[in-house]
């Protein structure tokens, strides 16, 4: 059985494709793919606390004061 490779978009130009070409079972792809989850993990996490931080100074605005327990 033949290895699978993971090519370029299509949309790159072919002179720049030279060496895209890595077999799907490498390790690189796998540390990439996770390097890739670690990214989105952490954007949404910053989009979490940006909506979080919105939040508290709309409440503020509003004048709203946080309950104490």
């Amino acid at each position: 059985m033949s290895p699978q490779y993971v090519t370029p978009p299509s949309d790159i130009p072919d002179e720049r494709n030279a060496g895209w070409l890595i077999p799907r079972d490498s390790p690189f792809t796998e540390k990439t793919g996770n390097a890739v989850t670690d990214v989105i993990r952490a954007v949404q996490r910053e989009i979490d606390i940006m909506g979080d931080i919105k939040a508290a100074s709309d409440e503020r605005t509003r004048g709203v004061k946080p309950a104490t327990i």
